[in-house]
């Protein structure tokens, strides 16, 4: 440090440094040195908020951004921190009241049309979101970000010859980022390309052999293209550097392979060793269904209370419950979480019909299932973040070898 107790910049260098070291506890010591010098600083303040948010200090982090901006209202990249901060806070209109300005008085700036289509996304406004990702390429036609968001979007939407096209044209411009490659898996998954979707999760494995998303991805089109054995090796590789709960996905394989005693055995060791998951149980009951046993003991003892899901879909498992009562709990104001219980819901009460013989109605849930539920990745939340609901990927892959073998 300078011996002069005045000069701040050491501290503002040495803070940077720490910063991109990730040893954010350590900046924060000289950010606060920094601005006690020099509070008007708006990058100062954009920085401490980065490495607070780093250590999980939200609230903190979000009074940071917003000093930021007060001291330099028209920077775009400042503005960015502070609508991304305000899109995990749920404050999405706060975010676009910030991004519009930034756009108004900064136009040409790509990062504030690509901030603002994660957050119309994440408002469910979809055409306004490929609008500004548009934009954000049509500024900057490099900008990988915007590349993997339009595309992804376009993906879910089921455009896949243009989602292809951004994802394509993102590979090529950073071909060593394995969300290009991800993102591209789970496009061509959607769309029925299954070995191109095995293709490209193995190109992200062959230099991080241990991504847990890509190896689910990869279970997934292996089970639907009865590639068990392989499923069965991606199965052990999310054991072996995951939490034990992807156990659910080598028992799945199992089920999926009509190997039902092998799935209980599995199911019934992953409940010993998980007690509290509900699904666990629910997975075990379906196989032990399968094989003809109805025992449903461990299910109703460790079936959730109350409201809270999957509560009246172990009920509905359990004879106690209507699919009413179901629907009831999928009507939730979150879209996402209403799309992903209404798909977990229709695959298990469909796998409860087929092993009741009624394979048509069976056939009709699974139908929900495919059109509700085609990708168990939620929409973009933050950069390079992801939420995978494991329940739901495994009820995906079985449903999709159910329509394979009728």
């Amino acid at each position: 440090e300078s011996a002069d107790p005045t000069n701040a910049s050491p501290y503002y260098n040495l803070g940077l440094m720490l910063n991109n070291a990730r040893r954010f506890d350590d900046a924060l010591a000289q950010w606060d040195k920094f601005i006690a010098l020099k509070s008007n600083v708006a990058i100062a303040f954009c920085e401490r908020g980065e490495a607070l948010d780093a250590l999980g200090r939200k609230d903190e982090a979000l009074a940071n951004f917003e000093e930021a901006v007060r001291n330099a209202l028209d920077d775009a990249c400042i503005s960015a921190h502070l609508a991304r901060a305000y899109r995990e806070h749920g404050r999405l209109l706060d975010a676009i009241t910030v991004l519009d300005h930034a756009i108004a008085v900064a136009p040409g700036q790509s990062v504030s049309y690509y901030e603002r289509g994660l957050t119309y996304r994440a408002m469910h406004q979809n055409e306004r979101a490929l609008s500004d990702f548009g934009s954000a390429i049509e500024i900057n036609p490099r900008d990988f970000p915007a590349l993997l968001a339009r595309g992804a979007l376009n993906g879910d939407l089921g455009a896949f010859d243009a989602a292809i096209a951004d994802l394509n044209t993102a590979v090529e411009i950073v071909p060593n980022d394995w969300e290009g490659y991800y993102r591209r898996a789970i496009v061509y998954i959607g769309h029925g390309d299954y070995q191109s979707s095995l293709d490209d999760c193995g190109k992200v494995l062959a230099f991080w052999p241990d991504n847990a998303l890509c190896l689910a991805l990869q279970w997934r089109a292996n089970v639907i293209l009865s590639n068990f054995d392989a499923a069965r090796s991606n199965a052990d590789a999310l054991i072996a550097t995951h939490l034990k709960q992807y156990r659910l996905y080598r028992g799945a394989e199992q089920y999926a392979a009509g190997d039902f005693a092998s799935a209980a055995a599995e199911f019934g060791a992953y409940t010993q060793d998980t007690p509290d998951d509900a699904y666990g149980w629910l997975w075990l009951y379906l196989a032990d269904r399968a094989l003809g046993k109805d025992d449903a003991a461990g299910l109703k003892e460790h079936a959730p209370q109350g409201d809270t899901w999957p509560a009246n879909l172990i009920r509905y498992a359990l004879g106690a419950s209507s699919a009413n009562s179901v629907a009831a709990s999928v009507d939730v104001p979150d879209p996402e979480v209403r799309r992903m219980r209404s798909a977990e819901a229709a695959f298990y009460m469909g796998e409860l019909a087929l092993v009741a013989g009624d394979k048509a109605k069976a056939a009709g849930l699974f139908e929900k299932v495919v059109k509700v539920g085609h990708a168990a990745v939620g929409p973009d939340q933050a950069e390079s973040t992801y939420k995978i609901d494991d329940d739901l990927e495994l009820a995906l892959a079985i449903v999709a070898l159910h329509a394979k073998n009728p």
